[in-house]
């Protein structure tokens, strides 16, 4: 995330656009959705959901981690981290940022 987001920056500023990444992990269910004469090939559940969410609230050239997804993957626990308030979850979600 941190090297797409490094070779992506210089190209967006020049169109005065920016970026934000969100990562989080989890199961996900993927394969073709449609029906004979119309096939997409999607992935859907909660974890695709969460993550973005998370792209939703990242802002210029922030990489939101869920707390979760930075443990299963060992990111250095000290990284900053905000609590947010997501659409569709009760509770705060805590994610790291790089």
């Amino acid at each position: 995330a941190q090297a797409l987001r490094d070779r992506l920056a210089p190209f967006l500023q020049t169109h005065s656009l920016g970026a934000g990444i969100g990562l989080h992990c989890g199961p996900t269910v993927q394969g073709l959705l449609g029906s004979e004469s119309v096939r997409l090939f999607d992935v859907i559940g909660d974890t695709v959901n969460v993550a973005k969410r998370l792209c939703d609230v990242a802002g210029a050239g922030e990489i939101l981690i869920s707390e979760n997804c930075a443990r299963s993957v060992a990111l250095a626990p000290n990284l900053p981290h905000r609590e947010l308030a997501l659409k569709g979850k009760s509770a705060p979600l805590r994610a790291r940022v790089s």
